[in-house]
């Protein structure tokens, strides 16, 4: 099936008037959440009158999410995503009355926590924060009198991580001014801490760090008031309460990039003014973060913004690099562990639309260190934000595509790809999914000049992705505390890259 170029414009268009409006799914791990929180008042439940839950309706909810394994979390098997989402559901249920078959349901939800527990070592990414809430979960779901039998040597690592990520957390400063803590404040002890401290950076909209776990946590301890009951009743009369929300300047950065990276800006640019105009409107001297709800900026978010607006012809300083800048590398957040193949990948992106001067010229090193050592022997890159190699490793190879020095390196990504695509012309998990196989194709649009196999493959994969046009279940790829589907973000992955491809393509010929 060739789509119509009227067909794509149409459809493109169709997201793009959604771009901004924060489209994700559904989270069961915050459901776990905010299923704590009772009618009437805030504050935990009494156990000797425990009243009803604010929101019944989620209990419907989470018996429609369950997998038939028992566990809760995205399509795609993930030890890290099922674990800490079935724990949170778990803890969530377990403060009011259950009938039998909930209590069977609960029963084959703590089995499947335990299977899934034994594979989170062989994991390579984890999800955010699953150090910190992993063993508070735990003790919580114990205490509500039910055994989890996990692993001594699985227990071990967390509980030396968790005293790690303890150490270095700088809850004293994170007091002080707004940290990537507000979103993950369900993680700390609420008998040791004082929350209260953390009562001044709610956002306009109510929640903390935009997170709707961690602004029902702060409504648990009587903190948030009706701000926090209005963002979280908003989501529910929604009908979904994802991991991450609002998220409008994540969403407008990924949703605008490939129009301008493949050069068919100019075809929607009416619809893309406004988002243009929010990320400007929104942009700071170091950088900008998710959302304008979100007060602590990202590098990712920051280098993607600046290379929109840099493009679109508003001039930005370039020496905002350099707040996430470290001795060795880049960071995304102040704190972390570990850095990321795509936040690497961005720096490029950026880069491309800078003056080169030396400070630009050092940086590039790192880059290029990073990424050509944590390429994998079989040619792909990991990422710590995104479950599939496919999108890290896309990232990267259209980064360094025209970078002399990382030839070997695209050559070895772009033989990985092409070995890595299904029989049926899809990429990535089971079968393929959309998403995935945008991401291979995104990298191949731009190679298959170079390579015969990789024009093939590109047909192919251009050819199975229009088949399934209007047909597409986007599944949960990308990593917060459990993993999500970011849908505008999804579907503007796939459409531009379909429409470069069938029509950019004949046009200049």
């Amino acid at each position: 099936m060739r789509l119509s170029k009227e067909q794509l414009i149409q459809k493109i268009k169709q997201v793009l008037k959604q771009v901004g409006t924060s489209q994700m799914s559904q989270s069961a791990y915050d459901l776990g959440w905010l299923l704590r929180l009772p009618a009437g008042r805030h504050g935990p439940p009494d156990s000797k009158n425990p009243r009803k839950p604010r929101y019944p309706q989620i209990i419907s909810w989470l018996e429609k999410l369950q997998h038939k394994d028992g566990s809760w979390g995205g399509q795609i098997p993930f030890a890290h995503d099922r674990v800490i989402s079935t724990l949170s559901v778990i803890a969530g249920l377990s403060h009011w009355p259950l009938n039998e078959k909930w209590r069977g349901r609960i029963a084959k939800a703590v089995k499947a926590v335990e299977i899934n527990s034994k594979k989170l070592l062989k994991e390579s990414e984890a999800t955010v924060a699953f150090e910190l809430l992993f063993p508070k979960l735990l003790r919580e779901v114990k205490n509500s009198g039910r055994t989890v039998n996990i692993p001594s040597k699985i227990l071990k690592h967390y509980q030396n991580l968790q005293k790690q990520k303890l150490d270095k957390l700088p809850i004293a400063a994170a007091m002080k001014y707004p940290t990537t803590l507000l979103h993950a404040l369900e993680a700390l002890d609420e008998n040791k801490i004082d929350l209260r401290k953390f009562e001044k950076f709610q956002s306009p909209g109510g929640s903390f760090g935009c997170s709707p776990a961690s602004t029902a946590f702060m409504l648990l301890n009587n903190i948030g008031g009706k701000k926090a009951e209005r963002y979280l009743d908003v989501l529910v009369e929604k009908g979904a309460v994802p991991v991450l929300w609002p998220m409008e300047i994540f969403e407008i950065n990924w949703c605008l990039f490939p129009f301008f990276f493949f050069g068919i800006s100019n075809q929607f640019s009416e619809l893309m003014k406004s988002r243009l105009a929010h990320l400007k409107r929104w942009w700071t001297k170091r950088g900008i973060g998710l959302s304008k709800e979100f007060f602590a900026p990202d590098i990712d978010d920051t280098l993607t913004a600046f290379y929109l607006l840099q493009k679109s012809g508003i001039k930005l300083n370039q020496t905002v690099f350099e707040h996430f800048e470290t001795k060795d590398g880049f960071v995304c957040y102040p704190g972390e562990r570990a850095g990321s193949a795509s936040h690497y990948a961005d720096l490029f992106f950026a880069f491309e639309t800078c003056s080169l001067d030396s400070r630009i010229e050092r940086m590039k090193k790192k880059v290029l260190t990073f990424l050509l050592k944590t390429q994998t022997r079989d040619g792909f890159w990991n990422d710590k934000w995104n479950i599939s190699p496919h999108y890290a490793t896309a990232r990267v190879v259209l980064a360094l595509m025209n970078e002399k020095s990382a030839k070997a390196a695209v050559s070895k990504a772009i033989h990985w790809i092409l070995q890595s695509q299904h029989s049926n012309g899809l990429w990535g998990f089971k079968n393929g999914t959309a998403e995935e196989s945008a991401f291979a194709l995104s990298a191949l649009l731009l190679y298959n000049k170079k390579n015969d196999t990789a024009q093939q493959a590109l047909r192919r994969g251009i050819k199975a992705l229009s088949d399934r046009f209007g047909y597409f279940n986007y599944q949960e790829l990308w990593i917060g505390k459990s993993l999500y589907a970011p849908t505008a973000i999804a579907e503007l992955a796939i459409w531009p890259v379909l429409f470069a491809y069938l029509y950019e393509k004949s046009d200049e010929k």
